[in-house]
């Protein structure tokens, strides 16, 4: 729940590859903390991680 809460709250993707792809990082401000952002980076093969998250360890997309 948490995953589709934070994926539906990005507000960019800096690495879109087309208008059809959701292959980059997805950030968002971070509440509370200004000029701080935190997100997940969706590569090509299926790997994922977190961004500025250490308690949310992504290791894979489908």
């Amino acid at each position: 729940m948490a995953t589709a809460v934070l994926v539906i709250a990005m507000s960019a993707c800096n690495e879109k590859k087309s208008k059809d792809s959701i292959i980059g990082s997805w950030i968002m401000p971070i509440e509370g903390q200004p000029g701080k952002m935190q997100g997940i980076k969706l590569e090509e093969g299926g790997d994922a991680s977190s961004i500025n998250m250490a308690t949310l360890a992504y290791k894979y997309w489908e």
